[in-house]
């Protein structure tokens, strides 16, 4: 299974209430979604923000937060790969370097990110929240053309006289 590391920008986006919920819900069965707490951290200090601009209450937002298919890991998991990360982020924003480290520390498939400071990172595969629609979007038409493909195959049942 696809191990996503999901970052700030695509939290905030999904608490924004955006087409990046999909992403979490849709692929839920088929991705294995991992962050940072440090990630949980920096998101939940945007809270009051996020409130402001959808309406909702700060309470309602850690609800949605806290329901999530998404498996928070701590600085144990990932802090022999902090220098790393640090050292390919070293002019970047400091904040990107724990989500850095803990893609190189458990090998993760992608950064699912929106932040340019990924970049940067030369072994780090990411994915923006458009990419990741996307490919949710290839995933359903091809199931969709086997689906029609097996269907158009079998002939319809005759009815029983």
């Amino acid at each position: 299974m696809p191990r996503v590391i999901v970052d700030t920008t695509a939290l905030y986006q999904t608490l924004l209430g955006g087409a990046a919920r999909r992403v979490f819900f849709e692929c839920s069965d088929d991705v294995e979604f991992i962050t940072s707490s440090y990630t949980i951290s920096e998101i939940c200090g945007k809270i009051g923000e996020i409130a402001e601009q959808t309406g909702s209450t700060e309470e309602e937002l850690l609800t949605i937060l806290a329901v999530l298919p998404i498996q928070v890991l701590g600085e144990k998991y990932y802090s022999l790969t902090l220098d790393r990360a640090q050292r390919e982020l070293a002019n970047r924003d400091p904040n990107d370097v724990p989500l850095l480290a803990l893609y190189y520390a458990i090998d993760g498939d992608c950064i699912w990110t929106n932040d340019p400071d990924f970049e940067d990172a030369p072994n780090a595969a990411t994915n923006t929240t458009g990419e990741m629609l996307s490919s949710i979007e290839e995933s359903v038409s091809g199931r969709m053309r086997l689906f029609e493909d097996s269907s158009s195959n079998s002939e319809a049942p005759t009815p029983s006289a």
